[in-house]
């Protein structure tokens, strides 16, 4: 049985973050997790667009994002991977609506610079897209913060390759296999076969995380799709920053069938250059087992791929909706809109359910959960972060309901 300080289960952008930084302190640690090429056990970051920036509703999130996005030249420069386009974001909204106000006063909190447009001043700076409240097709008016660089997005794929070449740089060693059960004392079982043991474990599996006997005790995750379509665009591309576009309470959209969206810039996909738009709420759909979250990688079930197509071509003003390549993930959510961060025991803990905003705060995710594994401290998370901001919920076990995953 091979022996490690730490092992880490998940290689994914909050696992190899994790692993890196516990390498960093010199320990012997494995990280475990399948390539890109496995069908079994699936991860978002296998795609080169996330929007990166510090303007959000929660201020924790604004914190982790500021953090991580401070260390993004020190990981490309350590690398010698380029992951980051400074291209700016711009959160687009109702005039005095919620979701803005709920930015403005993250912002001003922690003192990050934001300027406010409104839609004329939108429209001279960005006049191939449509900002106004012609998108939603109803009455209302749009207006936009704007966050200059170092916002603007990130290649997760690529993020990736960047941290798991400096694990491997500062002695880590990364094993392509899953992970079938982790015994709390310390014993991994492998399903090639393999069994290590560890002093400690962190558990960093994100959506796959209750699918297997990982954890002591099943966490609340509400499992849910996410479909992106990317539309080929000509040369470059059109010149515009990452967008975040939310109605507030109100729907909108495509036949007022969107509640939020997310368009990318111009970003390349092997040779070819597209934009890339997702949704927020409205499409997406539970996924209740493991089968179910296969199949919808594999394409099994319908996707909104048309309505967001239709919606693309009214943001670029085109009205083209061709020529499109569909994206999908699975996206934990938990009742606290943030990720777990826990210690089970002195030697094991999590850190899983990062909502779908964990890529361009991934660094200081893996940071803050390997700080509290190594340490053996849960709720020391610096300054402007509460100590219950990552508290887990458990799944409430019925009574002489045997735990189907032993």
């Amino acid at each position: 049985m091979d022996y490690y300080d730490v092992v880490v289960v998940g290689r994914g952008l909050v696992g190899s973050a994790a692993a890196k930084y516990l390498a960093f302190e010199g320990k012997r640690v494995a990280l475990i997790g399948p390539g890109e090429e496995d069908r079994d056990v699936r991860g978002c970051h296998a795609d080169e667009g996330r929007i990166t920036r510090t303007l959000d509703p929660d201020p924790v999130w604004a914190e982790l994002a500021a953090r991580s996005i401070e260390r993004y030249e020190e990981i490309a420069k350590a690398s010698g991977v380029s992951f980051h386009e400074a291209v700016g974001c711009l959160a687009v909204g109702r005039a005095a609506g919620a979701y803005l106000r709920a930015v403005s006063e993250t912002a001003s909190r922690s003192g990050a610079s934001l300027e406010r447009l409104t839609e004329k001043s939108m429209a001279s700076r960005w006049p191939h897209l449509r900002l106004d409240a012609s998108l939603l097709g109803e009455e209302g008016e749009f207006e936009g913060l704007y966050e200059p660089p170092p916002a603007g997005h990130v290649s997760p794929r690529r993020l990736l390759a960047a941290q798991l070449e400096i694990f491997r740089l500062n002695g880590g060693i990364a094993i392509d296999d899953v992970v079938d059960r982790v015994d709390p004392r310390g014993i991994v079982s492998l399903r090639g076969g393999r069994t290590l043991e560890a002093a400690k474990v962190l558990v960093a599996t994100n959506a796959w995380t209750n699918f297997r006997p990982l954890l002591p005790r099943r966490v609340v995750m509400r499992l849910t799709t996410q479909t992106a379509v990317c539309r080929r665009v000509s040369g470059d591309g059109p010149s515009m920053p990452a967008l975040i576009i939310k109605g507030g309470a109100a729907p909108f959209g495509v036949e007022n069938r969107l509640d939020a969206c997310y368009v990318l810039p111009p970003i390349a996909y092997g040779d070819e250059t597209y934009v890339k738009i997702g949704h927020g709420s409205f499409f997406e759909k539970d996924l209740s087992n493991e089968r179910d979250a296969l199949g919808w990688y594999e394409g099994r079930n319908d996707d909104p791929s048309d309505d967001l197509a239709a919606l693309l071509a009214r943001l670029l003003k085109d009205g083209d909706a061709d020529d499109v390549r569909v994206v999908r993930c699975v996206i934990p959510k938990t009742p606290t809109k943030r990720p777990y961060m826990h210690l089970f025991s002195p030697r094991l803990g999590c850190c899983v359910g990062c909502n779908g905003y964990a890529a361009k705060s991934s660094d200081e995710l893996g940071r803050l959960a390997a700080d509290m594994l190594a340490r053996g401290v849960a709720g020391d998370w610096g300054p402007r972060i509460p100590a219950d901001a990552f508290q887990v919920v458990f799944e409430e076990e019925e009574e002489g309901d045997d735990d189907p995953r032993n």
